[in-house]
């Protein structure tokens, strides 16, 4: 089994999106900010300015 680091391509932002709503769900237990919207969705932390900005990278890490 191999881990390899991968910057998210702007394409990907999507799949970025959704992913995070996992992340914020398993985060949530930990915080009290942290709330599911009335139309079910954690609030969307994944910003354009990711990928815009030089000092911001979105990485996917994986894992074969």
């Amino acid at each position: 089994m191999s881990t390899e680091i991968v910057m998210v391509q702007p394409e990907e932002r999507e799949i970025l999106r959704n992913i995070y709503q996992f992340y914020l769900h398993d985060l949530s237990e930990f915080s009290n900010f942290l709330k599911i919207s009335e139309s079910g969705f954690f609030p969307n932390y994944v910003s354009d300015s990711w990928w815009e900005r030089k000092d911001r990278h979105p990485y996917f890490i994986m894992e074969n």
